[in-house]
């Protein structure tokens, strides 16, 4: 399994995943590393697949996709994520030009620049094209209600 994976269950306890697929939502809640890499396999990576950034505040865990349920804020306990999302706004359905890309590129170095002078650590890093979404870890309570 992944580091990324790993430190996700580390920091929050329980992992929601979830799987968009020609419309139809399905998502679980997780304890248990390898039933979640089964999942994941089972499931693959057609469609949207990803996880909650957060901790879920509840308790026990199905370790299988089966639900229509997402969690929502209010199910969250803390943030165990914070996520910099700088993918360029543009229309829906409208790819991200080159140089759309590259500034989104620069924006990012740029905080990052910033936030390792403050001292942070490096990110855990989703770098997808045309998205640059890097993770910080955190651990920020409690969470404000809907």
């Amino acid at each position: 399994m992944n580091s990324y994976v790993e430190s996700l269950f580390k920091d929050a306890g329980l992992v929601e995943l979830v799987s968009i697929r020609n419309g139809l939502v399905q998502a679980g809640l997780f304890d248990d590393r390898i039933a979640f890499a089964k999942e994941v396999q089972r499931i693959g990576v057609r469609g949207n697949v990803y996880t909650t950034l957060n901790a879920p505040r509840l308790s026990g865990a199905a370790n299988r996709v089966n639900s229509a349920h997402r969690l929502r804020d209010s199910d969250m306990a803390w943030r165990a994520r914070l996520l910099f999302d700088f993918d360029p706004v543009r229309p829906k359905g409208e790819p991200a030009t080159e140089d759309e890309v590259a500034s989104a590129r620069d924006a990012a170095s740029t905080l990052e620049s910033f936030l390792r002078s403050m001292g942070w650590p490096r990110p855990l890093s989703v770098n997808r094209r045309p998205k640059l979404t890097p993770h910080r870890r955190a651990k920020l309570t409690p969470l404000l209600s809907d």
